[in-house]
């Protein structure tokens, strides 16, 4: 990559940045302007229909970056190498994170895109980060039946619907804010659910 492109691909993360803190508000994609973009980085409109064309364009790149932020970090916490418990429990966290931080508006504008447009670029890309969590969830359980901390009368399908619905209750805002000096002792109430026996000792491996 020489130098202009180098430029250019920071230019588009920055806009593509800037569109998802807009739209990242109660409004949703009804909040996002290109006018609020160009106040915001002082790239010029001419710059950014260059880049997106459209407006439309622009929202769809924008789930785009939104879905591949969470898959980096995820792939990071992984590649940490750490056993189980601590693997578990850090993209349990990011998992609750990602959402408290997250407007409603937001995934409810996200999941209209995905399910009521003939957008085949977003439904491929949202179908391909749902198998490669699903994929990365299932080998992390792998690892947790291998190091033993997992019982094994329950299944990876039950562990991960156990697992979204606590996230999901965690990160309601009503709860949230209450909750959150609780999180390590709520991790390990849902990591000794899913455990052999209910003296198994919560530490890092």
């Amino acid at each position: 990559m020489n130098g202009f492109e180098k430029r250019s691909a920071k230019k588009r993360e920055e806009i593509l940045a800037t569109a998802l803190k807009i739209i990242n508000h109660p409004d949703g994609i009804n909040n996002l302007t290109i006018q609020k973009i160009v106040e915001s980085t002082s790239i010029s409109k001419a710059t950014i229909f260059k880049y997106f064309k459209t407006k439309e364009n622009l929202i769809q790149e924008t789930f785009f970056y939104y879905l591949d932020q969470l898959k980096v970090e995820s792939e990071h916490i992984l590649a940490e190498k750490h056993g189980f418990i601590k693997t578990f429990t850090a993209l349990t966290q990011l998992k609750v994170d990602t959402i408290a931080q997250m407007h409603q508006q937001f995934y409810l504008d996200l999941m209209q895109y995905y399910t009521q447009t003939s957008d085949f670029q977003l439904a491929q890309k949202m179908s391909e980060y749902t198998q490669n969590s699903f994929n990365m969830m299932k080998q992390l359980l792998k690892q947790g039946r291998e190091e033993g901390v997992i019982d094994e009368r329950y299944s990876d399908e039950f562990i991960l619907l156990y697992t979204q619905a606590m996230v999901n209750g965690f990160s309601q805002p009503e709860i949230y804010q209450q909750a959150l000096p609780f999180t390590k002792e709520w991790t390990e109430v849902l990591l000794k659910g899913i455990a052999p026996n209910s003296n198994i000792i919560m530490k890092d491996k």
